[in-house]
């Protein structure tokens, strides 16, 4: 479908579970390889792509190969190509920024890292196998700041590799269009990205753009999902909406809420249709087309401008007069509005409609004539309240298409309404549309009337018909408003509906209108208080009541409101412009309130919220948060696997990524030990601590006063040299009893830099084991102990020569684990120092090679006071490599006596005095 740039039809989208139709990157690169302006959130570029491919013939479209070589090109790199801006942040640079940060914040918050990842992959390591870059680095490394290594869960929807990186989103791409240029600055330098460009004087441009790459980025992913809070704009909401929403709600808030986008989560395809009919008769309405001259062509693919001007040629077109309409979800191209000289040449189109299709057959095109306007008709009958109009959606349903046109058609709407209200046919009214262009009979909206509101009620429940037809009361203000789930709520909020309200409306809400053409019996005395009201309120206040007051209450009104009325009037509106005041959700007004600094380390804090809340819902089993998951043949499976996965387990042989396991116990994959704890500093007196507590579950910590957070306390401390692991008595008892510990004075060697990601602690017994038993020479499996960073830290630290190191932490943290190893002979232990034998292990690095080999003070002593006088080795059990010398010793000692005395230990201790030597100086 992206390929071919094939429009999913309703039904299409929902079954096929397709919750995006364009991947960003190929947006992004689309724009990137036809040389466009590349600012603005997703629906802007892609409109942008299409109107620009529309219009110009000779562009094309860039292939795949095209798109993906300049995706992780850095977008100050395009830009400065490019040369493209916004205009709303010209001349504001970054030192301009820095200053005013400076000057206007109060509060002097440390600019900290909050942990020491720089990658989504080393956070969550199990994306690094199968990693797919779709964008450039420094989005990923401000992503990394909303991940948290215990934020996954195994995702049954895909087909291998199951474990999901969920990426807590404190912003939305309509809430970053709210922020001042500050506010972007002090986030970008929150999340630790690039703030410097050189001769490029937009930069707030490319910090807004790479906040929205960041965005988008989760959305293309297919092993990251994204949460936001609920972005609600009524009511409070503290619950979880998924990225996948198009309203960025959770499922209760989404499903309330009558002014909103569809939604492939929580929508039937039927509300699509809904959805679908009333924008396109708003987008008529509001452009007043002349019905009797102008056709629309519906097409599922692409077509230029020039190919329609060929079909169409001969035809006294007015050209400059087309308009284009947008699909709501996709945003392609779905609609071409054509409007013609006279009616006679809109005739000659529609009586050959069938011939100017086939012309464009390849675009999957259909012609039509507008419908009349169902807000003008309402006017001329006689009794609304009574009437339903059954419409047939403009879609490529098959299903719509089979329906026929004619009088058949209105033989099976009468039997359609004998069966459902069991009404003769004597007791309703069936009546036709009229054709705007051709006058005749139109039935893509018939009107039918019954004898009373409740067999309309009755009726109107029972839609879709035939699976695709659509009724619409005509009492209602707005066409084909989406339909309540409960039959008794308000049409615009959440109350219950009043009985006699012709609209489907509370009290309140009904009296509110702008634009309700029929006048409703349950409103009549609201109406006239709040009239006398507003003539109180302009006698006692002398206020011009077209500039001040709301047009629909005694309230003043906002004068920011593009319906020019007040926030209770506006948000409840059946019909209304876009308003960006009243539409704000109640998560962003808060934040948007913030100084800068403040503001981007609410959203971390946000973040850390969010962590506590995922893990709660995943261990309750609830969803609402993903997708829906109930009634699948993956809910039990996934269910369960995800509270198995909740448990932390105190193990540090557990490696992340390594495991493929996702229903076992080997599935568990949290532990104590690869836990990091999480430090953020709100204001220069709050601070605010993220880790898991003794028994696995998430916790926030919130500390207080400018001198408690100068100090750590000591439950936040994760390395220091006065903080050791506690064991509880079982572990203490194994601890103290492990044999490992018996060659802690008197062990040889240390192998450094060991692997510690893929391979567990047993893992690596094994391999040590196995290659010096046969490389090497003989060792027993106890004379073997493996070290983690952990267990050497407090020692490090401790060291007077490693305390004042610069990035000491993370150095420790990259060294690899450390093995102890002490062999039966330690002439083995001199031939691996002095490299005459060789062993391969697996590395940190990812590698398999030599580890760093480094004596143990018990084997520097004893190399340093070597004295081959006095010493009694024996080389009976050596290893292979000495073994080999002993055997060609033998053999001459049998046959010359008087050179006993050039015996192994003789012979090799000139290579254990030039090895002693030799460490002493490094």
């Amino acid at each position: 479908y992206q390929l071919q740039d094939y429009q999913l039809n309703e039904q299409e989208s929902k079954e096929f579970k397709i919750t995006q139709i364009d991947p960003y990157w190929r947006v992004r690169g689309t724009i990137y390889a036809l040389g466009l302006n590349c600012f603005g959130d997703k629906e802007t570029l892609i409109k942008r792509n299409q109107a620009v491919l529309f219009h110009n013939y000779l562009y094309k479209k860039p292939d795949t190969s095209t798109m993906s070589a300049i995706l992780e090109t850095d977008i100050e790199q395009m830009v400065s190509i490019l040369r493209c801006s916004t205009g709303k942040f010209d001349g504001i640079g970054r030192d301009i920024l820095e200053t005013h940060l400076n000057e206007g914040e109060e509060d002097d918050i440390p600019n900290d890292k909050i942990f020491t990842y720089e990658y989504p992959w080393q956070v969550v390591v199990e994306l690094s196998k199968s990693h797919e870059r779709v964008t450039y680095l420094d989005v990923y490394r401000g992503l990394t700041y909303l991940m948290r290594s215990n934020m996954v869960f195994f995702n049954h929807f895909l087909q291998t590799d199951y474990v999901t990186a969920i990426v807590a989103l404190p912003y939305t791409p309509k809430i970053l269009d709210s922020f001042s240029p500050l506010q972007i600055y002090s986030i970008i330098k929150a999340l630790q990205m690039k703030t410097e460009y050189d001769n490029i004087n937009n930069v707030l441009d490319i910090y807004k753009q790479k906040l929205l790459d960041m965005f988008y980025c989760v959305e293309d992913a297919d092993r990251m999902h994204g949460i936001i809070s609920c972005q609600t704009r009524q009511l409070t909401c503290y619950n979880l909406a998924s990225q996948f929403c198009n309203n960025y709600m959770c499922k209760l808030c989404c499903q309330n809420t009558q002014n909103r986008h569809p939604c492939v989560l929580h929508d039937s395809f039927e509300q699509f249709l809904r959805y679908k009919i009333r924008s396109v008769y708003l987008f008529e309405e509001s452009r007043n087309f002349d019905r009797k001259r102008t056709i629309r062509i519906q097409v599922r693919r692409l077509v230029r401008k020039y190919e329609v001007e060929k079909v169409f040629e001969g035809l006294n077109i007015e050209w400059d007069k087309t308009v284009l309409y947008y699909h709501y979800q996709a945003h392609r191209v779905q609609i071409i509005y054509i409007v013609l000289e006279t009616n006679q040449e809109a005739q000659k189109v529609i009586l050959n409609k069938a011939y100017y299709e086939n012309l464009l057959k390849q675009f999957d095109a259909t012609i039509s004539t507008l419908s009349n306007s169902l807000y003008k008709l309402c006017e001329h009958f006689q009794n609304p309240e009574k009437m339903l109009a059954i419409i047939k959606p403009l879609t490529t349903l098959e299903i719509v298409e089979e329906i026929p046109s004619d009088q058949q058609y209105i033989g099976y709407i009468q039997k359609l309404l004998e069966t459902l209200t069991l009404l003769p046919r004597t007791q309703f009214y069936i009546e036709q549309d009229i054709n705007p262009i051709t006058g005749d009979v139109d039935n893509r909206q018939i009107f039918i009337t019954l004898p009373n509101r409740e067999y309309v009620e009755k009726v109107y429940r029972t839609q879709p018909f035939f699976g695709c037809l659509i009724a619409h009361k005509m009492s209602h203000i707005s066409v084909c408003p989406f339909l309540r789930y409960d039959p008794e709520q308000c049409l615009v909020c959440s109350a219950k509906k009043d009985r006699q309200c012709i609209h489907d409306m509370c009290q309140d809400c009904c009296s509110r209108q702008k634009y309700a053409l029929l006048t409703c019996p349950c409103s009549i005395n609201s109406i006239q208080q709040i009239e006398n009201l507003r003539a109180q309120a302009i006698k006692q206040n002398k206020l011009d009541e077209a500039e001040l007051l709301c047009e629909k209450c005694h309230r003043k009104r906002d004068k920011d409101c593009a319906n020019k009325v007040c926030s209770s009037c506006c948000i409840v509106q059946a019909i209304r412009f876009d308003c960006l005041y009243h539409d704000e959700s109640i998560y962003c007004k808060e934040i948007r309130k913030l100084k800068p600094k403040q503001l981007a380390r609410k959203l971390l804090q946000n973040v850390s919220e969010m962590h506590l809340k995922v893990r709660h819902e995943l261990k309750n089993g609830r969803y609402d948060w993903f997708r829906p998951i109930y009634n699948t043949n993956v809910q039990d499976s996934m269910i369960k696997a995800n509270k198995e996965l909740q448990e932390v387990a105190d193990n540090g042989s557990i490696i992340r990524g390594s495991i493929k396991l996702r229903n076992q116990k080997d599935g568990k994959i949290f532990t104590f030990q690869a836990n990091e704890p999480v430090k953020i500093w709100l204001t220069k007196d709050t601070k605010i601590y993220e880790s898991i507590d003794y028994e696995g579950e998430p916790f926030v910590e919130y500390c207080y006063g400018e001198e408690g957070c100068k100090e750590d306390r000591p439950e936040w401390v994760d390395i220091d040299p006065n903080k050791y692991r506690s064991y509880d008595v079982e572990e203490l008892g194994y601890y103290m009893n492990s044999p490992n510990l018996l060659i802690i004075k008197d062990f040889h060697l240390m192998l450094i830099g060991l692997d510690k990601q893929t391979f567990s602690v047993r893992e690596i017994y094994q391999e040590i084991y196995t290659k010096f038993r046969t490389m090497v020479g003989m060792i027993e499996p106890q004379n073997i102990m493996i070290l983690d960073n952990e267990t050497i830290i407090t020692d490090v630290f401790l060291s007077p020569q490693f305390k004042n190191c610069f990035n000491l932490k993370d150095n420790i943290v990259k060294l690899g684990r450390v093995a102890c190893v002490k062999l039966d002979n330690i002439l083995d232990a001199i031939a691996l120092l002095t490299k005459d034998v060789e062993v391969v292990l697996p590395l940190c690095t990812g590698k398999n090679d030599m580890p760093i080999i480094y004596p143990s003070n018990y084997m520097m002593a004893y190399i340093q006071n070597f004295d081959q006088n006095k010493a009694s080795l024996s080389t009976t059990n050596a290893g292979q490599f000495l073994a080999s010398i002993h055997k060609e010793i033998e053999l001459v000692s049998a046959n010359t006596v008087s050179y006993t005395h050039l015996t192994l230990p003789t012979i090799y201790s000139v290579q254990i005095s030039v090895v002693a030597v030799s460490l002493k100086k490094k």
